[in-house]
């Protein structure tokens, strides 16, 4: 744990790390950051974590996460990034990523998603499926966006 304050600027931030294992063979791990910092500008606030999981190394799991908040006088921005991986025996994988974003100011509101799945067997045989969504608003325009794109090989 650290936490630093002047007359300028506040610092917290906590780094917690986690692992067990046995026989070299069997191991799980966790890592967490986290952190708060504020000026006289901006408040920002994020948070870090990533779990791990492997067997034999040849089954292996992951979850990633990173959130974040930041305000300023001008503009808020939340976002949150997440992963999950899993692996067989390096021939069967599977993977998911999604981010988040949302955004405002004076003159603009944004919100945004961003997906993606992949499934592989044998490095032959994939599907994929990636999707975009958007909404922007501001004093002129409203804007609604959705992209979906799939794709499958054999």
């Amino acid at each position: 744990k650290q936490t630093r304050a002047n007359a300028d600027e506040a610092l917290s931030k906590q780094v917690t790390q986690l692992k067990s294992e046995i026989d070299q063979n069997i191991k799980a791990q966790l890592s967490e950051e986290k952190q708060t910092r504020a000026n006289a500008d901006e408040a920002l606030s994020k948070q870090v974590t990533q779990l791990k999981s492997e067997v034999d190394q040849n089954i292996k799991a992951q979850l990633s996460e990173e959130k974040q908040t930041r305000a300023n006088a001008d503009e808020a921005l939340s976002k949150q990034v997440t992963q999950l991986k899993s692996e067989v025996d390096k021939n069967i994988k599977a993977q998911l990523s999604e981010e988040k974003q949302t955004r405002a100011n004076a003159d603009e509101a944004l919100s945004k998603q961003v997906t993606q799945l992949k499934s592989e067997v044998d490095k032959n045989i994939k599907a994929q499926l990636s999707e975009e969504k958007q909404t922007r608003a501001n004093a002129d325009e409203a804007l609604s966006r959705q992209v979906t794109q799939i794709k499958s090989e054999v």
